[in-house]
């Protein structure tokens, strides 16, 4: 149910396009070494439902992970969530409109800055929590 799904992937880069209104995640990259969104605008066109998909951008898993210049917007958890992965940079986005704006979960070396957060239940949120993979 993914608008984009990458898997097992190295060095990918997503540029400059959008991705609205997908069933399940907008933007879903799992277990990639490598992966740079640039300028990517994910939402949900008719604003935030419960309907929508959970996350706008949603790498997991993954090392080397730049997220710059994009937009997450209307989903039903986090438009920009970053899980148990390593080495990670959230700059200059805009989250809103989304349970958790930007979120870091079990992730380590991991950058947030130059972002705004607005109209989310939570703007920024960073969690370590038991029973995963990796812990942050």
């Amino acid at each position: 149910a993914e608008g984009i799904k990458i898997s097992n992937g190295q060095n990918i880069v997503l540029q400059d396009f959008a991705v609205e209104d997908a069933k399940g995640d907008n933007i879903k990259v799992n277990d990639t070494r490598g992966i740079t969104f640039l300028r990517i605008s994910s939402s949900w066109a008719d604003g935030p439902k419960t309907e929508n998909g959970a996350y706008a951008l949603y790498p997991v898993l993954c090392k080397n992970v730049l997220i710059d210049e994009c937009i997450a917007m209307g989903s039903s958890n986090a438009g920009i969530y970053v899980g148990q992965s390593d080495s990670v940079i959230i700059r200059n986005s805009k989250a809103y409109w989304n349970v958790a704006g930007i979120e870091s979960e079990n992730s380590r070396w991991v950058e947030i800055y130059g972002n705004e957060a607005y109209e989310n239940t939570g703007g920024i949120l960073v969690f370590d929590l038991p029973g995963l993979t990796q812990y942050g």
